[in-house]
């Protein structure tokens, strides 16, 4: 019996030469439809009868990086790079950011990937057509997936909970004006079901959730410290502040040391992720704790023993309060 080609292979499935190619070499994951068409073709021709092809001795998964100034991408980077050796393939980061967001789907197009672990849940469109008409495997790494379907998984915190469970801490300790900083709020995003969670727990105990204390903008300590600023030379007042990044905190607590008030002493602050800066800071800062380990190990687990029917899965993995200096009981 003569040797079929991979094309005559893909005629008879109905399905690209591509598809084929990459379902005999499993450097890529295929569709469960197009998969199970393929091994209808291939089960009555036997063994010799199909093309021998090697399968990428190290198959690779792209990184998609959205900017560099997010302390929460550098170290969920930082920890792609510990992790990823274990699982037998390689990573390569992707900018897409600066002058590279222009040039950033070419390189994908150009790379036999795996699959692609984005970090901003936020995928542009044109990334995800190209996700689609690659049929390649993604995964939002710490964030939600935005309704867009079967060929994107997310794995993350329960982002409303977290919201209502540090909301919940700031209200046991006394606080009833609390502060509120968070990047823009999309429809479903995380930073939205923060905003959810802290509502909800305010409701809970009978208290408001005041629009003036809710102030959005960029995750970083310069926009924490900017909001900080202006709630502060508007009058506006608060105990407690509960921002959505360590960063946006420790921004915040810049702000307030230089107006000569005290953390915890006249505000508590509270901050989101928990990465090694909170416990650097000064006050050391209690932040709700993501287990980043966890997160980027069910990340890469994905990649490494494909299951077509997880493709659309939403992951939580478990979060904490974790209480340090920065935040203090008030009476009344």
């Amino acid at each position: 019996m003569r040797a079929v080609t991979v094309r005559e292979i893909a005629q008879r499935a109905g399905v690209s030469a591509a598809t084929v190619s990459r379902y005999l070499t499993g450097t890529e994951v295929v569709s469960p439809d197009k998969s199970a068409r393929i091994a209808r073709v291939l089960g009555p021709l036997g063994e010799g009868a199909v093309p021998r092809m090697r399968a990428a001795a190290n198959p690779m998964v792209g990184v998609v990086i959205p900017e560099l100034g997010l302390q929460y991408y550098i170290d969920v980077l930082r920890e792609i790079m510990d992790q990823v050796g274990t699982y037998g393939f390689q990573s390569v980061f992707i900018p897409a950011c600066g002058n590279a967001r222009h040039s950033y789907l070419d390189t994908i197009k150009a790379l036999n990937l795996r699959g692609l672990i984005l970090l901003d849940e936020d995928i542009p469109p044109d990334l995800m057509a190209l996700i689609e008409a690659r049929e390649l495997r993604a995964v939002v790494c710490g964030g939600a997936n935005l309704g867009y379907g079967g060929r994107v998984t997310a794995v993350h915190i329960n982002d409303l909970a977290g919201g209502y469970e540090g909301t919940k801490y700031l209200i046991g300790l006394g606080h009833k004006r609390i502060a509120f900083l968070s990047d823009s709020p999309k429809s479903i995003g995380s930073g939205f079901q923060r905003i959810i969670g802290a509502k909800q727990a305010l409701t809970e105990a009978g208290l408001p959730f005041h629009d003036r204390l809710w102030r959005c903008g960029a995750l970083t300590d310069d926009a924490g410290y900017e909001l900080c600023r202006q709630l502060l030379s508007e009058g506006q007042a608060f105990t407690a502040l509960f921002a959505s990044s360590d960063q946006m905190a420790i921004g915040a607590m810049r702000a307030l040391k230089d107006a000569g008030i005290r953390v915890p002493e006249d505000v508590s602050v509270m901050g989101f992720d928990d990465l090694p800066i909170a416990d650097r800071a000064r006050p050391r800062l209690t932040t709700i704790h993501q287990p980043l380990k966890d997160i980027v190990r069910n990340t890469l687990s994905f990649f490494a023993e494909p299951d077509p029917a997880m493709l659309s899965a939403e992951i939580n993995v478990p979060f904490s309060v974790l209480e340090r200096e920065s935040c203090r009981a008030i009476e009344g």
